[in-house]
């Protein structure tokens, strides 16, 4: 027989959704699977929906847990909390609004197991609502794949370059490294990936589309709509994880760029808290962020490089 493989749905009202998600798991051509759905205390009806699906679906998995957290913990808790229940050798997280294509499992096991990867991604398609267009998975992040782990970690530290809907993971590696970091509660990948390419182990990729990535357009984040908690989460990350490594390395420019960066979005998010103005709060961002002084100061460090 098989090794098992665990999925973990991460569902937060998606009850318009989650039985698609659910279909296309139930659809994979590789049969020895545990089905985990935990939900992060879903407003809408998410939780009974799971449920009542796995109720009548529990015929086609080798086991089935239906869980749901006390209050709205954040992504990786949500995580952490499916795979504690997870018997599985592999762990797939997927949430509860994105699909899988019906060979997934089965490919991305034979391509960990032959190669030995015990962590590994597939391409992905990009999908909205609305049936537009959308710009697909770039072809120049998946060179980064081929890098070693080294390049690999220090790219992460410029530019998330994983498509972690995608991820397959080894539940050793995820239990000896703990990757889902609950500090970060509304950022799970890159502090994951950060950890696991420090550590040196490198990420691999199968390069098939086999996940559809369901965008929201609604989630999409603009200059006048920032997500707060979002932006906090990647700030944090920023501020423990990277600042202190791109210190460390002298690159005082990108330093000057993201602190300069998340400064301007934090004050964009206390301006919008506080109901200034839309004309009144770029004065006000232009008085604290002097845009020449920052391009003086990284041309000076340039200079004299």
């Amino acid at each position: 027989m098989n090794d098992i493989i665990s999925i973990v749905v991460i569902s937060y009202n998606a009850e318009k959704l989650i039985e698609e998600t659910l279909n296309s798991i139930k659809s994979q051509t590789y049969k020895n699977i545990e089905l985990i759905i935990t939900d992060d205390c879903s407003k809408d009806d998410t939780f009974n929906v799971a449920k009542k699906w796995c109720e009548e679906n529990s015929i086609r998995f080798v086991n089935t847990i239906c869980v749901q957290t006390i209050g709205n913990k954040g992504i990786p808790h949500n995580i952490n909390n499916g795979i504690r229940y997870a018997q599985g050798k592999y762990i797939k997280v997927i949430a509860a609004d994105d699909l899988l294509v019906d060979t997934f499992i089965q490919d991305m096991y034979n391509f960990c197991e032959e190669n030995n990867y015990k962590i590994a991604f597939s391409d992905i398609e990009i999908f909205n609502l609305d049936n537009e267009n959308e710009p697909q998975y770039p072809l120049e992040m998946k060179e980064v794949f081929k890098l070693p782990v080294e390049k690999q970690y220090s790219f992460l530290l410029k530019c998330n370059f994983v498509p972690a809907v995608s991820s397959f993971i080894r539940k050793d590696l995820i239990d000896e490294l703990n990757i889902y970091n609950e500090k970060y509660p509304f950022l799970d990948d890159l502090p994951a990936w950060l950890k696991v390419t420090k550590n040196g182990i490198k990420l691999n990729l199968l390069d098939k589309k086999l996940v559809r990535y369901r965008r929201h357009s609604a989630a999409i984040s603009t200059l006048n709509k920032v997500n707060p908690r979002l932006t906090e989460s990647a700030y944090l990350v920023y501020k423990n994880e990277i600042r202190p490594e791109l210190l460390r390395r002298f690159n005082l420019v990108r330093v000057v760029d993201n602190d300069m960066y998340y400064y301007y979005l934090r004050k964009t998010i206390e301006y919008n808290n506080r109901g200034i103005a839309l004309p009144y709060r770029y004065k006000l961002l232009s008085i604290f962020m002097p845009i020449k002084l920052v391009t003086k100061i990284k041309a000076e460090i340039i200079r004299k490089k």
